[in-house]
Formats: structure tokens, C-alpha cells, sequence
């Protein structure tokens, strides 16, 4: 079963105003892969993507353009229906790893990437896939076999993290971990 998600992306927009901020829903099933991403384009800048991801076992990826680096952010958002335990992701168009956060605080379990993130603030313009899944849904270079071999740690739950070490980009996801594994498992510019 489908949980519906909104995922809506805030901070200052530069010079586009809200008369042409755009709102993208998802078409069909947003693919889990850098291949199969779905590219949220139209006019404007991009200010809420809406789609939905199942609680363990989807992800979801869009391509979006990232006009400011520096003022971009992206946090998730529950309403009434909708899933409460996210974890947003954002990936180089090859699939590597450049930030996560999974939950808001300790007590919020939404996700945020805010504005000013070392991880993002000083790329450069440009398309890249942000990605929402739910608790315990992870990206992996390959395997899965070891946490090693995560995109991400899954052992730090608050704050933006930037990826493990890893040779290659998001090659597939895990829903659980293996039982040879321990491990606690709106845009702008």
C-alpha cells in the first residue's frame, strides 16, 4: 500500500516570483534510480513536488535544477494520510552521493535539508535528483552486503550528512537490513 507524501521545497526564490512558482505531482511511479528519475520541469522555479512512496520499500527520485546552490533547501511535509518517517536524499545526476538527512530532530522524524548546508551550498548550478523513501529504505553502491557499502550512514539520524566513501553511485536500495547487518536503521533556487 502507498502512503501519500508531499514533499515541499521553501527558501528564497532570487528573482522568480511566487506568479510563476511551480508545482510538480508526480506522473505514474517516480523511478528509484538515477536512470528512471523523473524530471520535474516546467516554468518557473520548483516549489513542491508531490508523489508517494510505500513505508519501507520505494523510493522516489526527481530531477530538478538547482539554480543557487547557496539557498536551496528541501523538507518534507505530512498532512492528513500521509507518512511521517522520511528521508530525503540528494545525488550528482550519476547517482553519487552528495546529502541525506532522515529525521528533522529527535522528535520529528520528517526530513530537511536547509538552506546553507556545507554539503550542497557550494556546488554549482545545475540538474540533480533529490530523492524521498521512508525509514529504513537506503541507497546502496552495491551488494548490499556491509554498511559499508551504503551510500549514506544510517547510524546518525538528525543533521545533513554527506556520503560514506564509496567507488560508485546509487546502484539499488534496501528496504531491511540483511540479517548479517546490525544497524538502527519545498525547492528554492
Amino acid at each position: 500500500m502507498k502512503k501519500y507524501l508531499a514533499i515541499v521545497f521553501v527558501a528564497a526564490l532570487g528573482a522568480a516570483t511566487s506568479a510563476y512558482a511551480q508545482i510538480w505531482t508526480e506522473s505514474g511511479d517516480a523511478g528509484d534510480l538515477p536512470g528512471t528519475a523523473q524530471s520535474a520541469t516546467g516554468v518557473g522555479s520548483l516549489t513542491d513536488i508531490f508523489g508517494s512512496v510505500s513505508l519501507t520499500s520505494d523510493a522516489d527520485i526527481y530531477r530538478i535544477y538547482i539554480s543557487s546552490p547557496a539557498a536551496f533547501s528541501a523538507t518534507t511535509n505530512i498532512s492528513p494520510l500521509t507518512m511521517s518517517d522520511t528521508t530525503l536524499y540528494l545525488f550528482n545526476l550519476d547517482g553519487t552521493g552528495i546529502a541525506k538527512n532522515d529525521d528533522i530532530s529527535s522528535s520529528n522524524y520528517l526530513s530537511n535539508m536547509p538552506v546553507g548546508a556545507p554539503q550542497y551550498s557550494s556546488l554549482a548550478p545545475g540538474e540533480y535528483l533529490l530523492a524521498v523513501g521512508g525509514f529504513a529504505y537506503a541507497p546502496y553502491y552495491t551488494g548490499p552486503s556491509t554498511l559499508a557499502d551504503l551510500v549514506f550512514d544510517v547510524n546518525t539520524f538528525t543533521g545533513v550528512l554527506g556520503p560514506q566513501a564509496g567507488p560508485l553511485g546509487c546502484r539499488c536500495w534496501v528496504g531491511s537490513m540483511p540479517a548479517t547487518m546490525t544497524a538502527a536503521i519545498t525547492t528554492s533556487p
